[in-house]
């Protein structure tokens, strides 16, 4: 057997592969770890009833059936002995042993910057972390999140609409969509991007899972964006990582009357780097932004409308009234919208986002 199938089968045993970080390098790696008695596990520090427990899981369990369950979905396996595992994640105290991949090859991988906030996000931060993933990622940089509700879906689509440069990190096996109305998302992912998990096929999107992705998409990241987040937040749990781990931690001011804003606005009391755009972001790695929608060819009014907007959702009608005619409105908001300056939202409210 290779070092990848003995970790292919470590993870088939729940209680193995929950402790195989700390077990692994104590026994003498994966091999001895996988064939440890129960003398051996409790030698190393496992309880008498998890050294069973670990012994009963180990029975009948195969390394192929996990590579079948990974090429139904044209997935596959990194360990963290393989020279294509993420240099940045190998550095964290807590490494993930093994990943299960989709999308590009992981070696490709460089450069994240993770975007991450609150499921229940406003249209504000919604758009801000949409506009600031497509930025980074037209200026090259990879946006890592947790295709998970609100900011994180922002984050990933905002990446698309660049230069398609993002990775997904997930809390459950990569055979589930979590949650399941980003199945779409997912698939351009896979396409675009990067999909990595350390959880194998099959495993539910459990909340115990969530917090050890968390340390993820810190690790596989230079830096941390936390665009709207409540007081206990998980996205103030990746911040928290990427602060173990000497990574730069920013945040993007709110509303200060929000919920949603006062995790970001504790980071900020805590010294983390204001932001405003992603130039903010771009300037601290040495990276010219490039050009924003403002320093484009945009009519005077295009112009009037953009100003007019603002950063809150407004209704068509208010566009109207503002060009006084409603036909001409119309035209204008689709020529922004082609320009990507402004997003057509729910019940007839357009965004804008640059």
């Amino acid at each position: 057997m290779s070092l990848l199938d003995y970790w292919l089968s470590i993870c088939q045993a729940p209680s193995l592969y929950a402790r195989a970080g700390r077990l692994v390098d104590r026994i003498g790696g994966p091999e001895a770890l996988w064939l440890a008695t129960k003398g051996e596990l409790m030698s190393v520090g496992c309880s008498e009833e998890t050294a069973e427990r670990i012994c009963l899981e180990r029975r009948g369990v195969s390394a192929d059936r996990v590579r079948e369950r990974l090429s139904r979905t044209h997935a596959r396996a990194v360990c963290f002995e393989d020279d294509g595992y993420p240099k940045t994640l190998r550095m964290i105290s807590d490494p993930p042993r093994i990943l299960f991949c989709r999308g590009k090859e992981i070696e490709k991988l460089r450069n994240a910057v993770a975007i991450v906030g609150s499921r229940s996000a406003s249209a504000y931060g919604r758009s801000m972390a949409e506009s600031i993933a497509e930025e980074l990622s037209g200026a090259g940089i990879a946006v890592a999140s947790g295709l998970a509700r609100g900011i994180d879906t922002a984050a990933h689509r905002g990446a698309l609409k660049g230069n398609g440069r993002t990775v997904a990190i997930l809390g459950c096996g990569l055979d589930i969509t979590y949650p399941p109305e980003n199945s779409r998302l997912m698939e351009e992912i896979a396409v675009a991007g990067w999909i990595i998990t350390e959880y194998p096929p099959g495993t539910l999107p459990l909340p115990m899972n969530f917090p050890a992705r968390n340390r993820i998409i810190a690790g596989i990241s230079v830096g941390v964006v936390v665009v709207e987040a409540a007081e206990r937040s998980g996205a103030l749990i990746t911040a928290d990582f990427a602060l173990e781990q000497g990574k730069e931690v920013f945040a993007l001011p709110g509303n200060v009357r929000s919920p949603q804003s006062r995790g970001a606005h504790a980071l900020l009391k805590q010294g983390a780097v204001l932001i405003e755009d992603a130039a903010d972001v771009l300037e601290t790695f040495g990276i010219r932004a490039s050009e924003s929608i403002s320093e484009r060819d945009v009519s005077d009014a295009e112009s009037r409308v953009l100003n007019a907007m603002g950063w809150e959702p407004v209704h068509v009608d208010q566009i109207a009234r503002l060009v006084g005619d409603t036909s001409e409105a119309s035209t204008l908001l689709t020529i922004l919208e082609i320009k990507g300056a402004i997003r057509k939202d729910h019940g007839g409210l357009y965004l804008r986002i640059k």
